[in-house]
């Protein structure tokens, strides 16, 4: 898994490349404590690249997304391939963290 931090004018952007699954969730959940969100600034969480996820990886997602919402963070994961939106769907966990097709759709909203 690989970790990409990009920010702009209008949103930051943090891409998750990869696999999260029980052998990277750790990564990313480290990264995740160490992350100083910003809530005039809106986050987007890019997995245009992120070929699979598992339960370990929703949880990690489910404790960023409840951090984020406490901070005040505007915030959507962005460009889901099809089947890792799936599980966001089955699981019910597209209740909690927004998804939109494309960053330029969430900063508008």
């Amino acid at each position: 898994m690989k970790i990409i931090e990009r920010d702009s004018n209008d949103y930051l952007t943090i891409q998750i490349c990869g696999r999260l699954d029980s052998g990277t969730a750790g990564e990313l959940e480290a990264w995740t404590g160490t992350f100083i969100p910003n809530p005039a600034h809106p986050l987007v969480i890019d997995f245009a690249e992120l070929d699979y996820i598992s339960s370990a990886g929703l949880r990690v997602m489910f404790n960023f997304a409840r951090e984020l919402k406490g901070s005040g963070v505007r915030f959507a994961v962005c460009r889901c391939q099809d089947h890792v939106r799936e599980i966001f769907e089955i699981s019910g966990f597209d209740t909690f963290i927004p998804l939109y097709a494309s960053p330029e759709a969430f900063v508008a909203q």
